[in-house]
């Protein structure tokens, strides 16, 4: 199979200023070339995954946050990031890239997304991609609370869990592909399966809202035209 990368609308990493956490500083081609080999080397070319990176692709990005211990006030600033005013650190705080990945959607599971604009999905028809990267993590998951209760109250497909019965009529319950629980068909499993996943993400996030803060560019300075 021939995999052609498309790059969502929403994502800023690979623009040249105004990104918000993790930012693809050069080699934009390579980086997408890494990101083909590591597709190739696994068995799942369609549906949502998340593909790591080997270290030879750290020096492509910088990380998308640094821990807020030891970080003075000069270190924040304030941007206006999708309507909302949010506080973010200069980029000056990343720490070095010891981990890097990013997420994937197959052609198909991203068109259905409700955040794909008709123009986007256009786009992506013409240009034949076979896939299209979500997200680049470089660095500790950026996981703040705001975008947890985006992705629950918009029906995110990699956030919502399935669900299917087996031949012993029980619920089988899984995660991004892994079975995380059998429950007897006549319980609400899917419902159960819900709540602890907003639950343990909710953990998650207020964690990282606690010990760590997104990396963001600096607005550029307005033209004075008085």
């Amino acid at each position: 199979m021939t995999i052609n990368l498309g790059v969502c609308g929403f994502l800023s990493a690979f623009q040249e200023k105004n990104v918000v956490g993790s930012k693809v500083l050069s080699g934009e081609a390579e980086l997408m070339k890494l990101t083909i080999e590591a597709l190739q080397r696994t068995d799942k070319l369609t549906g949502i995954d998340t593909i790591e990176l080997p270290s030879d692709a750290y020096h492509l990005v910088r990380n998308g946050s640094a821990p807020r211990e030891g970080l003075k006030s000069k270190d924040f600033h304030n941007k206006l990031y999708r309507g909302r005013i949010h506080q973010f650190a200069l980029p000056h705080c990343a720490l070095p890239v010891t981990n890097l990945s990013v997420q994937v959607y197959g052609i198909e599971e991203y068109l259905a997304e409700d955040d794909v604009t008709r123009n986007e999905a256009n786009a992506h028809k013409a240009e034949g991609s076979t896939h299209v990267i979500t997200a680049v993590h470089a660095g500790h998951a950026e996981l703040d609370p705001y975008r947890l209760a985006y992705n629950v109250s918009g029906g995110n497909q990699k956030f919502i869990p399935s669900t299917r019965l087996d031949e012993t009529s029980c619920l089988i319950c899984s995660v991004d592909g892994e079975e995380t629980s059998r429950i007897p068909a006549g319980i609400l499993a899917g419902d159960v399966l819900l709540l602890h996943k907003i639950v343990d993400l909710s953990k998650k996030a207020t964690d990282y809202a606690d010990r760590w803060v997104t990396i963001a560019d600096p607005d550029e300075p307005e033209d004075d035209d008085s």
